[in-house]
């Protein structure tokens, strides 16, 4: 689990507001949550188990922001916009929502924004477990 510790919080331009509690955050853990839900989602969207030679990628806002600037531009492109023109699913006042697509060329690729308490968004994206070999022959594979 994260820890709970006292923060000072700052202006951009270093103006002290106070001090706050924060929680530090295993993404680790969380992802393994995030990916078995996709793969419960997964079987009731597609009605079929997702092959034993797939994975999911999940990535958060956190572990986007780390990521190259032109591979931020080729999933904002290629997963998130795409995923934004489509409605989403809603629970419980907007506790849980997601969204999800299939790709016509292949039923096991797919991309999934999930979304909790309105305001922490995950993507997932199901597709080949990446080996050695598929990520010398392109390293920019998985998202």
């Amino acid at each position: 689990m994260g820890a709970i510790s006292p923060i000072e919080i700052r202006t951009p331009q270093g103006l002290f507001l106070g001090r706050r509690l924060s929680y530090e955050v295993e993404l680790q853990r969380i992802f393994k949550v995030v990916e078995r839900m996709v793969t419960g989602l997964f079987y009731h969207e597609a009605g079929l188990r997702l092959r034993d030679d797939y994975d999911i990628i999940v990535h958060s806002d956190e572990t986007v922001r780390d990521m190259p600037r032109d591979v931020q531009q080729d999933l904002h492109r290629d997963i998130i916009l795409p995923l934004s023109h489509i409605s989403p699913w809603v629970f419980g006042r907007n506790t849980f929502s997601y969204r999800f697509q299939f790709s016509n060329d292949n039923q096991h690729l797919s991309a999934w924004a999930l979304t909790f308490f309105g305001n922490i968004p995950f993507i997932a994206v199901t597709g080949p477990q990446v080996t050695s070999e598929s990520a010398a022959m392109n390293p920019r594979l998985p998202y």
